[in-house]
């Protein structure tokens, strides 16, 4: 009976570490270029975070799936997309000079993305998207079948202004 009272919490943990709804919480961090980078730099605009490492598989299966998701959205001011990364930036520009990858990234980020992980251990890559006013409006943690499909169809309902039903 106790194993599975233990059994049933930790189920229940494990289904309800999900960030959807939260305010982003507050970081200053540097891009790899050295900008520095807040939350009000993204007040305004639907943000799409990849959270990733250069040594994730899941990650790169993703990377060209995710680089045409930028590539769609290129020239518009309303969209950004931010790769945060837990590795020191020498480690990050290296490996993007093999293997491109067009989010905006931003190394050293480990304690911002620890703040957002939805399981009890940190796992790679986990997809992010804020609306205008800095809310999670979508997670998912873990490789996605379609990224570009997946993540476009979240941007869009977003970007999309919402009218009332008139009655």
């Amino acid at each position: 009976m106790r194993s599975a009272s233990l059994t049933t919490l930790l189920i229940i943990a494990i289904a309800s570490c999900s960030n959807v709804g939260n305010e982003l919480p507050d970081f200053h961090l540097k891009t790899l270029e050295g900008d520095e980078l807040t939350k009000e730099n993204l007040h305004g605009k639907v943000t799409v975070i990849d959270v990733w490492a250069t040594w994730c598989h899941n990650c790169a299966n993703e990377r060209e799936s995710l680089n045409r998701l930028v590539e769609s959205y290129q020239g518009n001011p309303k969209v950004v997309f931010l790769g945060f990364a837990d590795e020191d930036p020498e480690i990050v520009s290296a490996f993007l000079e093999r293997m491109p990858f067009k989010f905006t990234p931003i190394p050293a980020a480990a304690d911002f993305t620890s703040e957002l992980k939805t399981r009890l251990v940190k796992t790679y890559p986990q997809h992010i998207i804020l609306d205008q006013n800095l809310k999670i409006q979508y997670e998912h943690t873990g490789e996605l079948s379609n990224p570009e499909e997946t993540l476009s169809t979240e941007i869009d309902a977003l970007l999309t202004p919402k009218n009332p039903e008139k009655h």
